[in-house]
Formats: C-alpha cells, structure tokens, sequence
C-alpha cells in the first residue's frame, strides 16, 4: 500500500542581518527541504528540529508552521515552517547561499508560491511582527524560557542539562527540561487561556494524585512548570477499565468542586450558563463567516441546507437548554475539550488530567458528552458506550435518578458541542493570527451538534 510522503519546507534567517538561506537545484532557488513517510502532527516539532540537524547541520527552534497543505491524488502533505536559528557560524550546504530581500527578484526561483512567502517574510522583518503574534514564536522567547527554567530548577538544587522544543502552535508551547533529576515540561500559554496557570495550581493542590505536580509558575508571561508524569495516555490504552476509572473520578473530582465554585470564580474561571447558548448559538449562526470559513468553503464548512437547520433548531435547543437546567445538577468546573490524549494513566493507576486550557464553570456534563463520543469510536466492546456512561454518572446519582440523568446526559451530548463551537467564535478564533489553526473547530463542532440533535427523541 502507498504510503503519504511527508515534505518539509524552511525558513532559515541569518543570526543578525536580514536574510534567508536559499539552495540551488535543478537549475533554480529552493527552500531548504527534505521528505519522510512519518505521520505526525504537523504541532510535533521535536522531531522538525532534530530533522534540521539531520538533513542540514543546523540547531533551530520551531517559530511557526506558516500552512499544511495535502495533494491527495500524490499522498503528499507539505509543511512550511519558520525557523530561529539557532547555529550563529552555520553556512549554508553546498550550492545554498544567504540570500537578501533585493537579491531575490533576480534569482530563478523553482516555486513561485516560495517567491510570494519571502516577499511577505521580508516584509515583516522591515515593517515589524504583528501584534498577534504568539510570544512564544519570535525569536529571542526561547532563551529567555530556558534561563526562567534553569533558575527555577537551580533554586532546588537541581542542574540543568538542555531543554528542547515538544510542540507549538497557537494554543501552545511546550518545552522539555532535560535535568540530572528527572525531566521538566513548561506549557506557555495565550492570552485568553491565562486562568489555567491559577487553575492548574490550585487543582494540583486539592487533587494531587489527579494533576500534575506544579513545580513554578510565572503569571505574568503564563508559563506552567511541571514535573514530568509518567504514563500512558488514555488514547493509546484500549482498555476500557482504564476508560471507565478515569471517568468515575472525573466526575467525583467535578463533584468535589461543585463545592467550590466561589473559589474557582476567584480564581479567575469564566462562566458559561447553558441558559445562554440559545442566544448565542442564534449570534453565532447568523455570522456566515465564523461558521462557514471562506478558507475552509471546500474543506468542511457546513453546507447551504445544514445553516438552514441550525437556524431552525433554535427552538429546540431552547427548549433542551431550560429543561437540562430544570435537573438542578449544580455547576461544576469542566474541562471543555476532554479528550483521551489529555489524560494520563498513570503508573501509579490513577488517571491524571491535563490541559484545561478551556476549562469554565458551567454544567459539568459538558466535556464529558463529547468524551463519550471519542470513547465509542476507539473502544472494542460492543456495550462501550453504555459502560461508559454508567461509570461517569453513578457518582452523580446522589443528585438525580439514573432515568433523569442518562437524559440530562443525552441533552448534553446536543449543547457540549454548541457550547465548544460558541467558545471558539468568542474567545478563542479572534485571537488567532493563523485562523486555519482552529477556525474549522466551528463548523465541526456544529455539524457534530447537528447529529446528536437528530438522534435525540424529541419530547415536544
């Protein structure tokens, strides 16, 4: 069987003076570039990094992924990629030279969409980053982050050996701290993400068998040090007892906060009622924009007719909103996008969560509908999903009767993914500089609202 090809494409500037490595090939101007058969996220850039050495002999950190692009008629999937360089005496190989703004437009170049990306590139060098940008994505933040590291660890005697690069992307970045005791990861977040450094804290404090061990923290740039858990996470572990556990304690965890709501108002948790998605979700099907991408119009965006049903649900999902409140569960801290890669079995046999980036204080059946969504498409057992709805709402039954919470549930399963679409048209897609990161979460999180819609028996 063919398998994809995988091509990587990059930026790399001089240390000090505004120019880019081209290489000459084939009788024209190239990025530099090379091609693997790995499948992995293009946001995995340890991986990118070490590439770099490989193929060119040079250290550099991941600023951005300028785009994916997939060619599905030649399984080829490009990334392109801006560097920091990291490497001040690296030349470039072979028939590769530095290259200048005014350079270019006399050079051959083999792809003129490369032309067009370092003439938007030079630009910005001469006019200034934009304001969007990510901290973590200009150059200089690295070495800052790693010296914040190095003197957080060295205040507990610990010694520093080197830190790599994990992932980065809008949402994110997050480094390893490789030391003589043990290994470190710190997750830089945006702006908008910035309750969960006081969050995070907190939980570890109340839970600390369920979260990771906070190690430092810096509010002010939103950084998060931790110290490294081991485990294995939950979506590569089939087993459904491991699936169950985590949910039970999931929902004993929310349990234990619902008391606690003040305390996560203080610590700076938004609020999301679910008596307000009506009226949001009408705001938000009325903007063609934010549902339908013009970027995503042949890769996802919902269709003419889905709008049309979107709009016509909103009764309905009125209708669902008040009588979900009308159970009386009480608010609790929910995760938002609880997926299996963000928790952790641990070897300790516990599960322990992480990333609640998108955490709020809402009705705490949210992020587990689209958990159990997730859990019966990668589970074995046919009574999966059953299972598991079981072991997330038994807990819950000091509150309600099982008949009244499997269909607060079955309601949740309609408005969790409303809920996420609304997050990310609010909140999460303004801020974005590279919208194509997540702006097709909108229209997928609708289209999943539309199918759990149908498939609940209408009461009415």
């Amino acid at each position: 069987m063919r398998q994809s090809v995988y091509r990587y494409i990059g930026i790399i500037p001089h240390v000090s003076k505004q120019m880019v490595c081209l290489i000459f090939a084939d009788d024209a101007w190239w990025l530099p570039s090379w091609e693997d058969h790995e499948p992995r996220s293009w946001k995995a850039v340890r991986d990118v990094n070490a590439a770099m050495h490989d193929h060119f002999g040079i250290d550099v950190t991941t600023l951005r992924c300028f785009a994916t692009t997939t060619d599905p008629a030649n399984m080829l999937v490009t990334r392109t990629y801006e560097f920091e360089n990291r490497s001040p005496a690296w030349t470039p190989p072979g028939r590769g030279r530095w290259v200048t703004r005014d350079a270019l437009d006399a050079l051959a170049m083999g792809d003129l969409a490369q032309r067009d990306l370092l003439i938007a590139w030079f630009s910005e060098q001469a006019q200034g980053i934009p304001g969007k940008r990510r901290l973590w994505a200009r150059r200089g933040w690295f070495d800052a982050t790693r010296n914040w590291i190095r003197d957080q660890v060295r205040m507990q005697g610990i010694t520093l050996h080197a830190v790599e690069q994990v992932h980065t992307w809008e949402r994110s970045c997050v480094l390893c701290a490789h030391t003589n005791d043990g290994n470190f990861y710190l997750k830089a977040l945006p702006p908008w993400a910035s309750s969960e450094v006081p969050l995070m804290r907190a939980l570890a404090s109340w839970y600390p068998r369920n979260f990771p061990a906070i190690i430092a923290v810096e509010p002010d740039r939103r950084w998060i040090l931790t110290r490294e858990f081991n485990g294995t996470p939950l979506d590569s572990a089939p087993q459904i007892a491991h699936w169950e556990d985590a949910l039970r304690r999931y929902a004993e965890i929310q349990i234990g906060l619902a008391l606690r709501q003040q305390d996560l108002r203080d610590l700076g948790v938004p609020q999301h009622p679910i008596e307000d998605i009506p009226t949001l979700c009408a705001a938000l099907f009325g903007e063609t924009d934010s549902v339908t991408p013009n970027v995503f119009a042949d890769k996802g965006g919902l269709t003419a007719s889905e709008m049309v049903s979107l709009r016509k649900a909103i009764p309905r999902i009125t209708a669902l909103a008040t009588e979900l409140a009308s159970y009386t569960i009480p608010d609790s801290l929910d995760a938002g996008e609880l997926w299996a890669a963000n928790i952790i079995w641990t070897e300790a046999g516990v599960p322990l969560f992480r990333d609640w980036s998108d955490a709020a204080l809402t009705h705490p059946f949210m992020s587990p509908a689209i958990f159990l969504a997730e859990g019966a498409g990668s589970l074995a057992e046919t009574d999966a999903v059953d299972r598991l709805h079981a072991a997330y709402l038994t807990p819950w039954s000091l509150y309600k009767s099982t008949e009244d919470l499997q269909r607060a549930m079955a309601i949740a399963s309609v408005l969790a993914p409303l809920h996420l679409a609304i997050t990310y048209q609010r909140t999460i897609v303004p801020a974005l500089e590279q919208r194509w990161e997540l702006e097709q979460s909108i229209p997928n999180y609708l289209r999943m609202a539309l199918e759990q819609l149908a498939a609940l028996p209408d009461r009415s």
